[in-house]
Formats: structure tokens, sequence, C-alpha cells
């Protein structure tokens, strides 16, 4: 598939935005157009790792496209097959457990449910999540 026009969600595992970016950077290198697109949390949350204004710039800087942060903007990612493939990273085991439960209450879950409604590939990568791995290290 030649032109492929991936989106790149964000939600928030503040604590892993850096190294996301830098992964993103070698996306970038090989698929030019990535639409960004934020999570409510990660659009407005200013954390010990970050501004939400400097996390922003720097995806925006990136990607070369503005950030995607609104339900209009991301409604019709799926009826209207806007991108080919979505990748949400990192993503947190909550929106991991809401993917796969078909929960869409937020704007990267909405992006995920459309994503797949539409028939686009949905790519995730689990960020760190320490409640995830002490509710695994139970069983």
């Amino acid at each position: 598939m030649e032109n492929i026009t991936l989106g790149f969600a964000m939600c928030g595992s503040f604590c892993t935005f850096d190294p996301v970016l830098t992964a993103l950077e070698a996306l970038k290198a090989q698929y030019p157009d990535i639409i960004p697109i934020l999570s409510p949390a990660s659009a407005s949350t200013d954390t010990r790792f970050g501004t939400a204004a400097h996390f922003r710039s720097r995806l925006e800087s990136i990607c070369g496209h503005d950030v995607w942060d609104t339900i209009a903007q991301v409604e019709p990612i799926g009826p209207k097959k806007l991108l080919d493939a979505l990748v949400i990273m990192p993503c947190t085991g909550n929106t991991l457990a809401k993917l796969a439960a078909g929960i869409a209450d937020g704007r990267r879950l909405l992006d995920g449910g459309l994503a797949a409604f539409g028939g686009l590939y949905l790519l995730t990568r689990r960020g760190r999540d320490d409640l995830l791995r002490f509710f695994f290290s139970h069983f």
C-alpha cells in the first residue's frame, strides 16, 4: 500500500511520552503522513514529565499536522476512511480493556472504535502500567 495515512493517538501514560515521541520520529521516517490525535487528558494535563503545550507542540512538529483533539475531528475517521491505520501509543491497560469491551467514552477510544468499525488496522503498544502489572501478578 502506497501513500499510507496513519493516525497516532496518545493517551495519558505521561511517563512514557518522551520515548513514545522518539519512536514516532522513527515511524515518521517510514510513513510521512501521520495525523496526531490526543486524548482529553493528554491534550490538557501538565505533569512533572512536561506540559501539555510542550508535548502538543512536539507532536505537531514531528507529524507536520495539527493535533486532532475534538470529537468533531475524530468522529469521521471510520465512516469517511480518513486513515489507513491507527496507532494508539502509549496504550494504557484501561484503554486496552475498554477497546476490547467496545467502550468508547473518550476521544482515543472513539478513534479505536471508529477505526475498527471502518475496517482500519488498529495497532496498540501498551504503556507502562504498574496497576496492570500488579493485577496480573496475582494470578
